[in-house]
């Protein structure tokens, strides 16, 4: 009975280790995740090369989360991510339209595949389904709400210098007369 758990033991380890390596080592394939990619099954490593095989690389952001990870990044309750069975990824300088279209020509029917709003996108070896999508001009939106929140950041941070530098005035100091960035207290005459 020992020797049979030995040889289990092994075996899972020897299998995850050459999994690691497949994922790590194949050309074109970036792992940008603190999340672990020792686990990913030889179906799913499959599915990465063929993406390789057609867009010449990917980067794997997202594969193995534990449930509190899983939790702390806004992941399904029972997401594939949870027993190694999926990936998030993007295909570096290759339009949207032409991943999806290869992911639905390839894999729904046959992988779990999830389409998120912007360039990211998920692969797995659950349930086969489909979910995800963004809107039409979504994208836009997104864009248009960050320029946006920049926009009013930048304007806070000038109103805050200008409140900043009428308080200083009030209370008697003015900016020096070689260096704007220096304010001296007024001389009492």
């Amino acid at each position: 009975m020992k020797f049979l758990i030995f040889i289990i033991f092994v075996f899972s380890f020897s299998a995850h280790a050459r999994l690691n390596t497949n994922i790590e080592s194949m050309a074109g394939v970036t792992v940008a995740t603190h999340d672990s990619t020792r686990c990913i099954p030889e179906r799913l490593t499959g599915f990465i090369d063929e993406l390789r095989n057609r867009f010449g690389s990917v980067q794997i952001n997202s594969a193995y989360r534990n449930r509190s990870h899983n939790r702390q990044v806004g992941g399904a309750r029972g997401s594939q991510h949870i027993n190694c069975n999926a990936i998030d990824f993007v295909v570096p300088g290759v339009p949207k339209s032409e991943v999806r279209q290869f992911l639905i020509a390839n894999f729904v029917g046959r992988a779990g595949v999830g389409f998120y709003c912007g360039n990211r996108f998920h692969l797995d070896v659950g349930p086969v389904r489909q979910w995800g999508g963004c809107p039409p001009g979504s994208d836009e939106i997104a864009t248009a709400r960050r320029r946006y929140s920049r926009y009013l950041t930048q304007r806070t941070r000038l109103n805050n210098i200008r409140v900043s530098e009428a308080n200083l005035n009030h209370r008697g100091y003015h900016r020096h007369a070689n260096d704007n960035r220096i304010f001296v207290q007024r001389s009492a005459l």
